[in-house]
């Protein structure tokens, strides 16, 4: 059910509602979910199709996002600085997509988690994406919030977006203005 509502199936959901159909509602929603690999669905998310804005994350979100940020930071490409990085962002239509941090033995080649995950947000939706919760975990369990870089990107795609992240007395949430006070986007 969760999974119709998320994709806008009403219609299906309305029309599949008898007992015969339901088995051609599992296979369509199997089907649409196949489709959509790299976003996460879970059963803690609200059941509307979009997140307030203002509504604070729930607990179980918050969980799911440093889950799916701890996940990925295994798969940090990082033999120069052995410092892996994984970020999960959660967009305002509730999916989540995240990302580890590249290195290159060109340093300034280098690619942030927060970055690599936004830009696959991007490359899978497209650019109108609206950021709401970045959560950033590191493998030293040291203090790790959004470099500069990240921050301004994180701007440009959820100027509302609340981060979260280790501070230096533990874990940290701020809004991306306090990251970034004077953030600025071309639109």
């Amino acid at each position: 059910m969760l999974a119709l509502q998320l994709y806008g199936m009403q219609s299906l959901k309305a029309s599949c509602a008898g007992s015969a159909s339901a088995s051609f509602a599992k296979k369509k929603v199997r089907t649409l979910l196949r489709r959509f690999t790299i976003a996460v669905d879970f059963p803690s998310m609200p059941k509307n199709s979009s997140l307030q804005r203002n509504t604070p994350l729930s607990a179980g979100v918050r969980r799911e996002l440093l889950q799916s940020a701890q996940r990925v930071m295994k798969h940090a490409h990082a033999p120069y600085s052995k410092f892996r990085v994984g970020a999960a962002i959660l967009l305002a239509d509730g999916r989540i997509f995240s990302g580890c941090n590249v290195e290159n033995a060109s340093y300034g080649m280098t690619n942030c988690a927060e970055r690599t995950a936004i830009f696959s947000a991007v490359a899978e939706l497209g650019p109108k994406i609206e950021i709401r919760a970045v959560t950033v975990v590191n493998d030293h369990g040291v203090p790790c919030s959004p470099c500069g870089a990240c921050r301004q990107v994180i701007y440009e795609f959820g100027p509302d977006a609340t981060i979260f992240f280790q501070g230096a007395n533990g874990p940290k949430q701020a809004h991306i203005t306090e990251l970034l006070p004077e953030g600025f986007r071309l639109q």
